[in-house]
């Protein structure tokens, strides 16, 4: 059984489901059809459906920029790591001290 189906019998209350059962009933940019269908069961579905529909096609048409760090960012990530790495050693190194006390 579909998804979608499954669905539409928990929104009429003929079956219960958990509620992660759902997760994935939108997954896959699903068409308009789809999501009108889906929401036509929920209290004011059609106007959450044109609200979704709305959302996806201004992000389909969205120009997407990509923030590419810098070489002294990438540097910089580095001489942070090798701090986080000392900090972390000299933790476990307390924590053994503290535990011969």
């Amino acid at each position: 059984m579909a998804m979608i189906d499954d669905w539409k019998k928990y929104a009429r209350g003929e079956a219960e489901f958990d509620s992660s059962h759902f997760v994935g009933l939108f997954k896959n940019e699903p068409s308009e059809a789809y999501i009108r269908d889906a929401l036509s069961l929920v209290e004011a579905g059609e106007a959450i459906a044109e609200n979704i529909i709305k959302a996806i096609r201004e992000n389909s048409q969205a120009s997407f920029e990509y923030i590419v760090p810098s070489k002294e960012n990438i540097e910089d990530s580095g001489r942070i790591h090798d701090k986080v790495e000392i900090v972390c050693l000299n933790r476990k190194e307390f924590i053994k001290s503290a535990g011969n006390i």
